[in-house]
């Protein structure tokens, strides 16, 4: 005969082992080329990308100055430095 209680399952996942969610990941996926002409056309493609987007904000930042009676001011990230990344994230190093 056994002698006590008997063993109690837990009803909640602990965190380790929680249920990742099913789907796609947020955000945009991007194969890299492999080739040199398609790696070279995709830095062209960004390079135009960029600097389309530069002069989209210029010229709507002149539409909004000639419209407004107050100033207009601009906040722009630091030149120098770069967003800082998070830590954790991609291949592990030994």
């Amino acid at each position: 005969m056994a002698q006590g209680k008997g063993k109690i399952k837990k009803a909640t996942a602990t965190k380790k082992h929680q249920k990742k969610a099913l789907g796609p990941k947020k955000g945009a996926r991007t194969i890299a080329p492999k080739k040199k002409t398609t790696v070279k056309a995709a830095k062209v493609k960004k390079a135009l990308e960029v600097t389309i987007k530069a002069n989209i904000e210029q010229e709507l930042t002149q539409v909004a100055v000639s419209k407004q009676s107050k100033p207009l001011k601009m906040v722009k990230p630091a030149a120098g430095k770069k967003p800082a990344k998070k830590k954790g994230g991609g291949k592990k190093q030994k």
